[in-house]
């Protein structure tokens, strides 16, 4: 009876660890989307109302950018501002190098008239690939658009990306479900094997295959996409995809390892999750209500940088319930 007994406790033990477990994970993680100097898609309450589903709490900033503003936050999105000040730069630096399991995501935009530039307007006022050169990594946003004259909203700018890579890993797990993304007016993304310079005088060496670092392409426009130099600037800032080829072309990314802390990085070259232009739908507004995943594919990238993700292998939790469940029937024959 003895022995029964300290069986019986010791799955109840186990029980109460999976209790504790889920209650931890019951806990929200925080996300901090930062809109600020000059970004346009602040709007993000469709993503709100989601997230708080899926065990996240969003928060908005769209002022200047310090460390106590990143207190507690476990995932920042840097929502494709026009510029990042170097003290910012500094800030997410720090800040994602300080803790494991952090995540940062960068958003790109295209450069329509000249008006966003992903290296930013001068040395103090620096762009988002600053901020992807300060935690090391090696995936940036092109300073091009991207039109698409066959997978569209209605139109070539509204691209609708639709090659999601199901193949390499993680990628195929963050873009499981996923078949479709709205991007309205995106850039692309690039992967650079080596770089030097900073700001405007950065020269480097794509990877077009994604395959010389921890690094690897999410998904891709059709076969019709194409760059576009819309700014007619010509110049040699963070380029990467010919201008006018139609191709198959990355739009999102995603690399890991970064920083002794070993976090994680994706960029996109839209905010995919932001209520601008019903991005964050179910369907395309102006062609054949095509299913859209931009919810899915955000929900993934969220879950990745979080650890929740699903990689294929079972859980803490299946298995204390598992062996809790499985020592009770043993219990039960050998009282009988």
């Amino acid at each position: 009876m003895k022995k029964t007994a300290v069986i019986f406790s010791m799955a109840l033990l186990m029980l109460a660890a999976l209790s504790s477990f889920q209650a931890q994970a019951a806990d929200n993680v925080q996300v901090l989307v930062w809109t600020s100097n000059g970004g346009y898609h602040v709007e993000v309450e469709a993503l709100k109302g989601n997230a708080t589903d899926w065990g996240y709490d969003i928060n908005t900033l769209e002022t200047g950018l310090n460390a106590t503003v990143l207190e507690g936050i476990d995932i920042l999105i840097v929502n494709a501002p026009d510029y990042v000040l170097t003290a910012e730069v500094a800030v997410i630096n720090t800040w994602f190098g300080a803790e494991s399991d952090r995540g940062l995501w960068v958003v790109g935009e295209s450069d329509y008239g000249g008006y966003w530039y992903p290296h930013g307007l001068n040395t103090t006022h620096v762009g988002v690939n600053d901020v992807v050169m300060a935690v090391g990594g090696h995936i940036f946003i092109q300073d091009d658009a991207v039109n698409d004259e066959v997978m569209n909203d209605g139109s070539g700018y509204r691209v609708v990306a639709s090659v999601p890579n199901l193949d390499d890993n993680p990628a195929k797990y963050i873009m499981k479900g996923v078949e479709n993304i709205s991007m309205h007016g995106p850039a692309n993304v690039v992967a650079y094997k080596s770089y030097t310079g900073t700001g405007r005088n950065v020269t480097g060496v794509m990877d077009k295959e994604f395959d010389d670092h921890d690094y690897q392409w999410l998904i891709k426009t059709s076969s019709t996409g194409a760059v576009a130099d819309q700014d007619f600037d010509d110049d040699a800032y963070w380029e990467g995809y010919a201008v006018g080829v139609n191709e198959s072309i990355p739009m999102a990314a995603c690399e890991w390892d970064l920083t002794d802390s070993k976090n994680k990085l994706v960029l996109t070259g839209e905010s995919i999750f932001a209520d601008y232009k019903n991005m964050f739908d179910i369907a395309t507004r102006y062609r054949n209500n095509t299913a859209l995943q931009n919810p899915e594919m955000t929900h993934n990238i969220l879950d990745w940088f979080s650890g929740k993700l699903s990689m294929g292998a079972p859980g803490f939790e299946i298995m204390t319930v598992f062996i809790a469940l499985a020592i009770i029937p043993a219990i039960a024959r050998r009282r009988k």
